[in-house]
């Protein structure tokens, strides 16, 4: 989710005066993650943090970008530590939020996933995204109804979501909606024309509902 904080992050940092130490290094670091240099994202927001004379605000934000770059790298516990952190000093962080939820979601902490991806939903409920991260969670413990309705949610935010369209025919196979599923599998190969590709179990399943009496 860093790509919807950068723009908040830009008006943060152009207020940071050169010669704060803490405060360049928080710089720096946002370049870093700008060139993708997470390695040195990392390097630069932990001496930010170190050094200890952020502003309150500033000491979120360094938090939830170092967790968010944790997760890029797959340290789900360390991503997890840091997004705390984070809403501790500021529980308004709705991609905070999101985030914590993907880390809980890959250690299979679903329902620690789902009350993430409500509160990020409840802070920001325009954004698609989230939906489809709640409905995948509710999914994964067999809440398939709850999940349709939240991958609804982001198509009717984002009609053209082929993820959510994919995922929601999922979900209807799992309660037995073949026909639903199958018009929400032809919708999305009509949107991706690298379906295959990208989602090649849809092609299959495809194939056998189609070949299905």
């Amino acid at each position: 989710m860093l790509r919807i904080a950068f723009a908040i992050v830009l008006c943060v940092l152009s207020s940071l005066p050169a010669q704060a130490t803490s405060r360049g290094n928080f710089r720096e670091g946002y370049q870093a993650l700008l060139r993708r240099d997470y390695d040195k994202a990392i390097e630069y927001l932990t001496r930010a943090i170190e050094i200890g004379d952020l502003s309150r605000g500033n000491q979120a934000l360094a938090y939830h970008y170092r967790g968010a770059l944790y997760l890029k790298r797959e340290r789900n516990d360390d991503a997890i530590q840091d997004l705390d952190r984070a809403l501790a000093l500021n529980p308004r962080l709705a991609t905070a939020y999101s985030d914590r939820g993907i880390a809980h979601r890959r250690k299979g902490q679903y329902e620690l996933a789902i009350a993430d991806y409500t509160e990020a939903i409840r802070l920001w409920p325009e954004w698609h995204d989230w939906y489809v991260h709640r409905g995948i969670a509710f999914s994964a413990i067999g809440r398939h109804n709850e999940a349709i309705a939240d991958y609804g949610s982001a198509l009717s935010l984002r009609p053209n979501l082929v993820s959510a369209l994919v995922a929601r025919g999922d979900a209807h196979l799992a309660t037995g909606e073949s026909a639903r599923a199958i018009a929400d599998f032809r919708r999305a190969m009509t949107l991706d024309r690298d379906l295959a590709v990208n989602y090649p179990s849809v092609v299959e399943k495809l194939a056998r509902l189609n070949a299905a009496p």
